[in-house]
């Protein structure tokens, strides 16, 4: 009787979130549409929207920051909106929105904060993980087994770092988690009408790829379709200047992509990835560039973060080994695929380490 009651309220609460999803995605549409008249009142009806169905940490923080930044009438966002909303397919927009904000940051953040509780041992929010044209084919069924074991541990939300020329290898991985949020970061090459084509149709996944000249045609490409697409660079000494003097981002805003990704290199120094982080969170006060720019390592722990209290950056390599970034522990391949993703956690992030 006591089970039966337990799957009876889980059912219910189930219930629950999908019609909240159904009503939170029903009112985006008609804001998104408002938005064709008047994209800066739809932009502060999205955000006034989101401030009253948020109940997740992060959602409120990020959502009431949003507000007191659209009181600037000079902001650049408001630029950055109506530009979403006029180029960005509808129907892609509101889904990955709902599987990244409601999914990933609402009810995924949950269940996160309630296993941590519990089981006494850290959860990340997001799950990078490494793949190229080998090891995608090798080990194709031990990645979908980390996606499972993630969404059962609150985990919605997949970074994809791909190397290889066919990026086509990524869709299954989309196809078959429609409730997820998959950020592919690819290597640069001529990304095909196919691979655009799907990710339209699946809408649960943004592109990334590298700044530079070889992205002007993607990017020009992507817009055209309609996709979220962003741009990425590494940086370490040699190229840390030019991303502080600004004309690193001058550079990207004619590509019009919707976020600018920065990722420190192998060994980048300390002292410059603390001054790039301090940058790019004054290049989001300050409100000047219509493109939303994120340090990949110190905002998505940032998140986590805020979510959980605790952060824990957690990712698996192309060899298949884990690592958690924080005291950089690591699991060899061999052993980890032995384990599911929850005994690798409770090894590698007990609370009490972390």
């Amino acid at each position: 009787m006591e089970a039966r009651g337990r799957e009876t309220l889980g059912a219910e609460r189930e219930m629950k979130e999908d019609m909240t999803r159904i009503l939170i995605a029903s009112m985006l549409e008609k804001a998104f549409n408002d938005g064709k008249s008047s994209p800066r009142r739809a932009a502060r009806n999205l955000v006034d929207l989101g401030v009253a169905f948020s109940k997740g940490r992060f959602q409120k923080r990020f959502l009431v920051y949003a507000q007191e930044m659209l009181q600037d009438q000079d902001s650049a966002y408001y630029d950055l909106i109506s530009d979403v909303i006029v180029h960005v397919d509808r129907n892609l927009l509101v889904n990955f929105g709902m599987n990244l904000g409601y999914n990933g940051c609402t009810k995924g953040a949950q269940k996160i904060r309630s296993i941590e509780k519990e089981q006494g041992f850290n959860i990340p929010w997001i799950l990078p993980m490494k793949l190229n044209e080998e090891n995608i084919q090798q080990m194709a069924e031990e990645y979908h087994k980390r996606i499972r074991q993630g969404k059962e541990l609150g985990i919605y939300v997949y970074l994809l770092q791909f190397s290889g020329d066919e990026p086509e290898k990524l869709l299954e991985f989309l196809k078959e988690n429609p409730d997820c949020a998959f950020i592919m970061f690819l290597d640069g090459q001529k990304i095909s009408q196919e691979f655009m084509n799907k990710i339209k149709e699946y809408k649960n996944g943004m592109i990334s790829v590298p700044a530079g000249k070889d992205s002007v045609e993607n990017c020009r490409e992507m817009r055209e379709k309609g996709l979220l697409y962003a741009l990425y660079a590494s940086y370490g000494d040699k190229n840390g200047d030019k991303i502080l003097d600004g004309s690193w981002i001058q550079e990207q805003l004619c590509l019009h992509s919707q976020f600018l990704f920065l990722l420190p290199e192998d060994g980048c120094d300390t002292e410059i990835q603390e001054k790039i982080y301090e940058y790019v969170t004054k290049v989001r006060m300050k409100q000047r560039h219509p493109v939303f720019c994120m340090e990949v390592k110190e905002d998505f722990k940032l998140i986590d973060h805020i979510i959980s209290e605790d952060s824990c950056a957690v990712g698996f390599d192309v060899q298949g080994d884990v690592l958690v970034y924080r005291n950089d522990t690591r699991m060899k391949a061999r052993e980890a695929r032995e384990k599911s993703l929850e005994e690798i956690l409770r090894i590698l992030a007990p609370k009490e380490v972390l």
